[in-house]
């Protein structure tokens, strides 16, 4: 079942796509119709109702129903979404006054109200004023119509629950609309400048083009790249071209007048949309993007190339405005053909050897920041331990309590002395989970958890029947506990079916009333349809959440780690560590005689030897290591629960899987550098920093020189 509802949320996920997708919005319709038939039903099956009541409010919920399978869904904030959601509530508190006396029947269908209103509405205020609402309806439904008191009780104890839902449907929608964010940006921008990439480029490019048609408005497109890039890479290394690229991104930005689209299509190139603008405007622009860079890079000259295109005189589609750019930019490459002009008083030794990467100055310019911040991952692992999430299913078991005990004391006939035994249990339990930190998935307490938020409200009805039905709000929290804290769907089926068995149990041994049955029956359909809805976004805003991952935490050439990943997991050991006082490492790596590849055998082999010297440190370091590869052929490795003192192995195998990566005219060594948690500091950037300053001053020509006296000693020690 799971497997043909998951592809409804395939992609990005976001409270717009969970909206759109046609499970939601059908499973939204197949409530009302579902509700409108189960009042049919009660109505011609249990004497004593209101069928001059029930008759048309099921007829009216049946219209709604196939209306919103007949119709596509709004937009999120729209209009028609405040309709839906107040048709969910209306329809609840309809329901309530038209089953008096018995109205606490039809309330736990209520567990949509606070659900769909946090999906549906972006505005917190808004929420909170539809479930202010909600709650009124509820109380006023409960107290008229004849109703009985159970029924306001019931009111009394579902409408917390309902806030406390909604409040962690907000948390969790924001987190999941954040996420979806932060994916758009990672897909749409190039990771070493922080700009547009192709794609964002092209799509930004189509829909300006239509803005411009229908204004009439010029639009002008420049298309830049470095002159001989691949020369300055020979003369500053590929460290420094980086920092070329970043400057060159920076300069464009700081030039582009407001509204502009700034982006890197591949490698060297860039290009820019300026809207408003005409071809010898675009032209100017690009003069003073190269009077704004650095004239030189080490001994290089930076100068950029440009073609530009105007719309309409140019064309009138996206690709042909590109084309006639590109081939304008290849004219001025053409123009410039001739081999590139070296500044002497650069160079940076007397023997004219290429200039060091740190060497380069590119005077006020900076690399062009990624967007910081970015959301917390989405995943029911951090749901399961989030403070907020915690202390509001804490709460719902202590609001339980005392709605329990106070209805006993004010309606005697609700519920026998047993009740306080339920209730007792429920504050107990609710003040060990306040006092108490979270439990992680898959832990035994933590389904014990899961457990509870049905076991105690079957507990309630049995102490409470045979007029059950005002307790069975308790069990509002049921389907969150479950969908939230139980990964393994084998598990959740488990406790689903759990819950199922043993209300029907409870149902078929004849304990409730009439009301009792109607309200077990929906508390069941209510509980599966919301715990798998549950599921299958969990399930999608954790794919998206990995592919976040991938995106910010992970090389793309190598498939390692990147510095903010080592960052990530050094912070999430280190308060164990510190408790436990253990130590951990980390431990930089850098292969010597990377350039000369890169130089030599060209930019592919180098990016080959980089992948292999991935697998190599990997290999080496263990499953139980984080390999990260944060700059050029830099890679740092963290070791937990080690001391630098021991490493000394490991760091031969380390410079042997370096060595063992070298091809026959490029050989590698290895320069390491290691830092040990707590002696060597307790922050992490300051390890990093003294792991990087020891692989600095690492010698490897000393322990090639070490290797050979070793050998020598071998070949020349006593025989046996």
């Amino acid at each position: 079942m799971f497997k043909r509802l998951a592809p409804a949320l395939r992609g990005r996920v976001t409270r717009r796509a969970i909206v759109h997708s046609p499970y939601t919005w059908n499973a939204t319709a197949a409530v009302f119709v579902i509700f409108s038939i189960s009042d049919f039903v009660v109505t011609f099956t249990v004497g004593g109702m209101h069928t001059e009541r029930l008759i048309p409010l099921a007829t009216c919920i049946g219209a709604v129903g196939i209306a919103l399978f007949a119709t596509r869904p709004p937009e999120p904030g729209s209009p028609w979404t405040h309709a839906v959601v107040f048709a969910v509530y209306g329809g609840v508190s309809a329901a309530v006054f038209a089953h008096a006396p018995q109205g606490s029947a039809p309330m736990i269908t209520g567990i949509y109200i606070p659900v769909l209103a946090a999906l549906w509405i972006t505005d917190r205020r808004l929420v909170a004023a539809h479930l202010t609402v909600a709650s009124a309806l509820l109380l006023a439904a409960s107290l008229s119509g004849g109703n009985e008191t159970a029924t306001l009780v019931a009111a009394l104890c579902f409408i917390p629950s309902c806030v406390m839902l909604g409040i962690c449907c907000i948390a969790v929608l924001d987190a999941v609309d954040a996420q979806g964010d932060a994916l758009d940006a990672l897909a749409l921008r190039d990771p070493l400048t922080g700009l547009g990439n192709r794609r964002a480029y092209d799509e930004e490019l189509s829909a300006e083009l239509a803005r411009h048609r229908s204004s009439g408005r010029p639009l002008a497109i420049v298309d830049l790249s470095i002159r001989r890039f691949d020369d300055l890479i020979d003369h500053v290394g590929p460290a420094a071209g980086d920092a070329v690229l970043a400057a060159v991104a920076r300069a464009l930005v700081q030039v582009a007048p407001t509204g502009s689209t700034v982006a890197r299509l591949e490698g060297d190139r860039f290009a820019v949309i300026l809207p408003g603008t005409d071809r010898p405007s675009a032209e100017e622009y690009a003069a003073v993007v190269n009077e704004t860079l650095p004239s030189h890079a080490g001994r290089h000259p930076i100068e950029l190339l440009a073609g530009t295109a105007a719309y309409p005189s140019d064309g009138e589609r996206r690709l042909a405005l590109q084309s006639t750019a590109t081939a304008r930019r290849g004219e001025a490459e053409d123009a410039h053909a001739g081999p590139s002009t070296l500044r002497p008083d650069a160079v940076a030794d007397p023997d004219d050897a290429p200039a060091r990467p740190w060497a380069v100055v590119l005077g006020d310019l900076e690399p062009v920041a990624a967007p910081a911040n970015m959301p917390r991952r989405v995943t029911r692992e951090n749901l399961a331990v989030d403070p907020l999430v915690w202390r509001a299913v804490s709460a719902g078991f202590l609001v339980y309590a005392i709605v329990g005990v106070v209805a006993k004391q004010l309606v005697a006939d609700l519920a026998s002395s047993e009740i306080y035994y339920v209730a007792g249990v429920a504050a107990l339990l609710g003040l060990v989970n306040l006092l108490t930190r979270p439990p992680r998935i898959n832990t035994v307490r933590n389904h014990m958890v899961v457990s509870a938020g049905y076991l105690l409200p079957l507990a309630a009805m049995l102490s409470a029947a045979p007029k059950l039905s005002w307790v069975i709000g308790t069990a509002l929290l049921a389907p969150l506990l479950t969908a939230v804290r139980v990964i393994d769907r084998r598990a959740i089926l488990a406790h689903l079916l759990a819950l199922t068995a043993l209300a029907l149990a409870v149902a078929i041994a004849g304990i409730p009333d009439e009301a009792g049955m109607v309200g077990i029956v929906a508390l069941l359909a209510n509980t599966w349809v919301l715990t798998v809805s549950m599921t299958v976004v969990f399930e999608a805003a954790e794919r998206q959440s990995a592919e976040i991952s991938g995106l910010v935490l992970r090389d793309p050439l190598t498939g390692t780690g990147n510095r903010d990943l080592i960052r990530q997991h050094a912070l999430e050991i280190r308060p164990r560590h510190r408790d436990l006082q253990l130590p951990f490492s980390v431990i930089e790596v850098d292969a010597v005689g990377f350039d000369d590849i890169l130089h030599g055998a060209g930019r592919g082999r180098a990016n080959q030897v980089l992948r292999e010297l991935a697998r190599a440190i990997t290999e080496v370091a263990g499953p139980r290591a984080t390999v990260a590869r944060v700059s050029g052929s830099t890679f740092r490795v963290l070791l937990p629960f080690t001391e630098t003192e021991d490493l000394a192995p490991f760091e031969e195998e380390l410079r042997i899987a370096v060595a063992g990566v070298s091809t026959d005219h490029h050989p590698l060594g290895a320069r390491v550098g290691m830092a040990e948690f707590p002696r060597d500091g307790d922050d992490t950037a300051e390890l990093e920093r003294l792991a990087g300053s020891r692989r600095a001053a690492d010698d490897p020509a000393a322990h090639d020189l070490r290797d050979a006296l070793a050998v020598l000693a071998e070949l020349h020690g006593p025989r046996r």
